[in-house]
């Protein structure tokens, strides 16, 4: 996608050519997998791999019956080695392509190729040498594309759809948008066909989940929410990382909030013609669009480029590394963890590292110590927005990094942090944080110097004189005013930076387009795990089996209540109707709670199990007072 958005800047023809082969795993020629094996690799590796597919025999039993045949191509399903032959296979498409200026990626058995030229009589010989290519590579490695799934998009550049098309190889369909990996890629990039696309399948999915699970009389609350965020989400903002940026545009952005309306108008079980502002307050859910744009947002930031979010300015980003990418694993250093009871009151150097994190600031600090001497210490001061794992691993850190040029003679150091979270992430080989990886470097380093490093969790706050040393020296850092040691932006920050910007964007759009009954209801955001029964939506939202909505509706005659007082609407409902007044006192415990009362209590959960308790009791006696009304106007009818 880079290479296309580069390329619609350029002053050149510019078009996106798909192909596709077909059968491909089924069909992998193993002769020719094999010669390819012996020009890339050796040809001792070509004859293991001779020897690996001779006499491979398959076995399929079906009834009573068992059939053996012996296969001579196709990729053998389960192998760790199929995708690997592939890959090389594909690789010499791929090389070749790549030799004549054209960008290729192949993802499996599909190849998408950017073809660019700064004329259309250059464009027209660059797209004969990639088809020739193409053809060349077919007929050698003898697998064939797919003509009913070859396509051109044409990103840039007028009249150049009459190219040579060669009918032998390819049947070319010019599109005004193309799928790839699941994403319609339109030659604007404006990104609508997407999104459309999208809210449909996820509508789709979520519905025949929700069909799945119901089992007769609905689904819960909670079941309804998981399939929301496990389902609806995930497929609605697939690729979003890409195409987010796209609604922005309103048009766009109201395709997905009514997809997203029909499926929160089936989770909180409320009326359909409810606006989704309402929906999404009470639901206490991100409009799907802003929840997109977010994703976009985040992926920008990570990437290091800007965002309208935060502004990172030259502050460098938490990367993600592997050990392996420094030292071989037969070579990682063994992390030794020993036990603090025993190791704390040994003589010897001792190392006690820290970190703080408040409200004043972020800070690190490490003291090495030969019993009840403090040879030398250290603070830190880190940025606000880092972590305290940060702040206790890059203590660690410094601490080995210093440790050779105040200690002069080698022997075995012990190092007393209170983070079980940092001995951990030494402990696993797989961690990909930078610090974490650069202590096992520091610790192979010393190790290789005679150095022996032992590690020991150590109770926080727990009167040991080094720790608690260490933990006064880390919150002077995180209060003191000096110059930042470490500056790296966490991903955990801009993650959490981000939601935030997500749920305040979202209630600062949808609280002013709220229905004016659930303004006098609710004035903040609920609290995040309010669970509110559909009887409460409806009289929170005003769209419910009340006289004065059904009237509104034209279903019925009169909005006025049975009370004869006023119009029946859920306010006259849940703060004066007499009728229901000792509902109110028995559940409420008030007999005419006003609309602020109402918004106090569904911050709190307790009071919002009372409110859902008495928009039951509600509805059912309205039920069986309207019923009881219709009865007594048809007997008096007839």
């Amino acid at each position: 996608m880079k290479d296309i958005e580069n390329s619609k800047t350029s002053n050149k023809y510019v078009a996106l050519l798909m192909l596709d082969i077909k059968g491909a795993f089924d069909n992998l020629n193993w002769t020719k997998t094999i010669e390819i094996v012996r020009k890339t690799w050796s040809p001792e590796y070509a004859k293991w791999l001779e020897d690996y597919f001779s006499q491979r025999e398959y076995e399929v039993q079906f009834a009573n019956s068992t059939f053996r045949f012996s296969p001579e191509k196709g990729c053998v399903q389960g192998s760790p080695l199929s995708p690997i032959l592939w890959n090389l296979t594909m690789n010499l498409l791929l090389e070749r392509l790549q030799a004549v200026g054209a960008k290729a990626t192949a993802y499996a058995d599909d190849i998408t190729i950017l073809i660019e030229a700064d004329s259309h009589e250059n464009y027209k010989k660059q797209f004969d040498k990639i088809i020739n290519m193409a053809e060349e590579w077919s007929n050698e490695v003898e697998l064939e594309f797919a003509k009913d799934k070859t396509e051109l998009l044409v990103i840039k550049g007028k009249n150049i759809d009459d190219i040579t098309i060669y009918e032998h190889l390819i049947q070319l369909k010019i599109k005004h948008q193309v799928k790839i990996l699941g994403i319609y890629v339109d030659a604007k990039q404006l990104w609508t066909h997407q999104i459309k696309q999208a809210a449909i399948k996820a509508l789709k999915v979520t519905q025949l989940m929700k069909a799945i699970c119901c089992r007769g009389y609905g689904i819960s609350k909670n079941l309804a929410n998981l399939i929301y965020k496990m389902v609806y989400v995930p497929i609605v903002s697939y690729g979003a990382e890409i195409w987010g940026k796209a609604l922005e545009k309103k048009h766009n952005a109201k395709i997905l909030k009514a997809s997203q309306k029909s499926i929160i108008t089936n989770l909180l079980g409320a009326y359909r013609n409810n606006n989704i502002s309402d929906l999404l307050i009470l639901s206490n859910l991100t409009g799907i669009d802003i929840e997109i744009r977010a994703k976009y947002e985040k992926a920008s930031l990570l990437n290091g480029k800007t965002s309208v979010i935060m502004d990172i300015k030259d502050r460098q980003m938490e990367i993600k590394t592997s050990i392996h990418l420094h030292i071989p694993p037969q070579e990682w250093p063994q992390i030794e963890i020993g036990d603090c009871k025993q190791n704390i009151s040994k003589e010897g150097i001792q190392i006690f590292t820290d970190g703080s994190v408040s409200e004043k600031g972020v800070g690190a600090a490490w003291a090495i110590t030969d019993g009840p001497t403090v040879i030398r210490e250290r603070k830190l001061k880190l940025a606000n927005q880092c972590t305290i794992y940060q702040a206790e691993g890059l203590a660690v850190k410094d601490a080995l990094s210093n440790l050779e040029k105040y200690i002069k003679e080698i022997q075995t150091v012990n190092i007393f942090t209170d983070s079980r979270s940092i001995i951990t992430a030494l402990q696993n080989t797989k961690t990909d944080n930078e610090i974490i990886c650069d202590i096992k470097i520091l610790i192979k380093y010393l190790n290789g110097k005679g150095w022996k490093i032992i590690f020991n969790w150590i109770k926080g706050h727990a009167n040991h004189t080094g720790n608690e040393l260490a933990d006064m020296l880390a919150k002077k850092a995180a209060q003191g005013h000096g110059s930042l040691q470490y500056t790296v932006i966490p991903k955990a920050y801009i993650k959490q930076r981000i939601k935030e910007w997500a749920q305040e964007t979202s209630w600062n759009e949808h609280k002013h387009k709220t229905s004016n009954t659930l303004k006098q209801f609710v004035e903040s955001p609920l609290p995040k795990n309010t669970v509110m029964c559909k009887q409460l939506i409806w009289l929170l939202t005003g769209k419910g089996p009340f006289n004065y909505y059904l009237h509104k509706m034209k279903i019925i005659d009169t909005p006025l209540c049975q009370c004869k007082v006023n119009e029946q609407t859920s306010i006259h409902l849940i703060t004066r109707c007499e009728i229901f007044r000792n509902l109110r006192r028995n559940t409420l415990y008030e007999d005419y709670p006003t609309p602020t009362k109402i918004n106090k209590m569904l911050k709190d959960s307790e009071e919002v199990e009372k409110l859902n308790r008495f928009a039951e009791k509600l509805v059912k006696e309205l039920y069986e007072l309207n019923r009881r009304e219709a009865n007594m106007s048809a007997a008096n009818g007839g």
